[in-house]
C-alpha cells in the first residue's frame, strides 16, 4: 500500500509481495461511528458497520461479497476458507465462521478480514504457493501459540515451507504500556523462560509490562520462519488511540469503543 494515507497504516514488508493488497483501517471522523468496523461495538448501527467495511474494502479492490470474516474467541482455531465461504460474517455477525481466530486461503481474490482493538493482528504470506493467513492473538492466543498454529495450517493445507513464509505483526498494544497482573505474567514467564517478554514496573508492585510483539515474533521464528522475514509494525494501539481504535484507550478516555479492521487479499 505504500506510504501511510488517511485510510490505512503501512506494513512495508508486505508491500514487496506481488499481487498482495491489504488495508489496516484507521479511525475516521468523517465516517459513521468514526470508522468502526465491528458489529460488536456498532451493534446499534449495523448498516454503518457494513458501509465502513465496504469503503475499506474498495481501497484494495475488494467487495463485501468476496470477503470472509470469523467470530473471534481468543483461541487458536484456524479455518481454511474457499470461494464457497465468500460473504460469511461480512454483512451480519450471524453468518461469521464461528469460534475461529485465524483464516487461511489460497483462492485469488478472496479477502480475509478481522477486527482488532489492542490484540495482535498476525499476517502470514506464502509468496511461492500464493497463500495468505490472517490471525488474531491477544494474550490468550499468544500464550496458546497462534503463530505456530497458522504456520502448521498453511503447511498442511498448501504445502507451505516455513522458510519461505513472510509474517507481519500488526498494530497492537505495545510493550511499553501493556500492563498485566500476576495471573497473566506467571504463565508467560513459564512459557518464555529464555526471552524477555516481561518487565517489572517499579512503582506498581504486582504489575508487569508484557511484550506481545516479541512473544509472537519468537513463535514465528520457532515455527521455522527466517528472522529477516518476520516484521513487527511497532505501532502501539494504545499510544496511537487517536488514530487506531483501542479498548484500553477508550477505557482511559471515556470515548466510545470501536474496532479497526485488517483486510488482506491476493489478486
Amino acid at each position: 500500500m505504500g506510504a501511510e494515507t488517511s485510510t490505512t497504516v503501512p506494513l512495508p514488508l508486505l508491500d514487496a509481495v506481488p499481487g498482495l493488497r491489504y488495508i489496516v483501517s484507521r479511525r475516521d471522523a468523517t465516517r459513521p461511528l468514526g470508522g468502526d468496523m465491528s458489529f460488536s461495538t456498532g451493534r446499534d448501527d449495523p448498516s454503518s458497520i457494513v458501509s465502513n467495511r465496504a469503503i475499506g474494502l474498495e481501497t484494495i479492490g475488494a467487495t463485501l461479497e468476496n470477503t470472509v470474516m470469523c467470530g473471534l474467541v481468543h483461541g487458536i482455531a484456524v479455518a481454511a476458507v474457499t470461494q464457497a465461504d465468500a460473504g460469511q460474517g461480512v454483512r451480519s455477525a450471524n453468518t461469521t465462521i464461528p469460534e475461529t481466530d485465524a483464516l487461511i486461503t489460497d483462492v485469488p481474490g478472496l479477502t480475509l478480514g478481522m477486527c482488532f482493538a489492542d490484540c495482535t493482528p498476525l499476517i502470514v504470506v506464502d509468496p511461492v504457493r500464493r497463500a495468505i493467513a490472517l490471525g488474531h492473538a491477544g494474550w490468550r492466543g499468544t500464550l496458546a501459540g497462534m503463530p505456530g498454529a497458522m504456520v502448521r495450517a498453511m503447511h498442511d493445507a498448501y504445502g507451505s515451507n516455513p522458510a519461505e513464509l513472510i509474517a507481519v505483526i500488526g498494530p497492537a498494544i505495545g510493550p511499553d504500556v501493556y500492563e498485566v497482573g500476576a495471573d497473566v505474567a506467571a504463565p508467560f514467564a513459564n512459557a518464555f523462560p529464555a526471552v524477555e517478554v516481561l518487565q517489572t514496573i517499579s512503582d506498581k508492585p504486582g504489575k508487569w509490562l508484557l511484550d506481545l510483539w516479541r512473544a509472537n515474533a519468537m513463535q514465528f521464528h520457532q515455527a521455522g520462519l527466517c528472522t529477516a522475514k518476520v516484521a513487527v509494525s511497532g505501532i502501539c494501539t494504545l499510544t496511537h488511540g487517536d488514530r487506531l481504535f483501542s479498548h484500553r484507550y477508550a477505557c482511559f478516555t471515556g470515548e466510545r469503543e470501536g474496532r479497526f479492521a485488517v483486510f488482506l487479499r491476493l489478486t
